[in-house]
């Protein structure tokens, strides 16, 4: 169970919930950008900045959609194996 806990704080941590982006090294930066929790933060601050769906708003939703469907896939094979 730790093992999971950890691994959400580091996806949060790179995804940019925890802190700025900014602050992060420019290789974290980039990895950051690969986690599910960026996308949701991305998102969220997409929506709350314009307050209408814009198009990185929409990116950001098929982003974590595509995060999901891999998730769901992963685990229907290790379930079925």
């Amino acid at each position: 169970m730790s093992g999971i806990s950890l691994l959400l704080t580091l996806s949060a941590m790179l995804g940019g919930l925890m802190m700025p982006l900014e602050f992060l090294p420019d290789a974290l930066f980039y990895l950051g950008a690969i986690t599910p929790a960026h996308w949701a933060a991305r998102s969220l601050q997409e929506l709350m900045n314009y307050s209408s769906l814009t198009n990185m708003y929409w990116l950001g939703l098929l982003a974590m959609a595509m995060f999901a469907t891999a998730f769901v896939l992963y685990g229907s094979k290790r379930r079925l194996v």
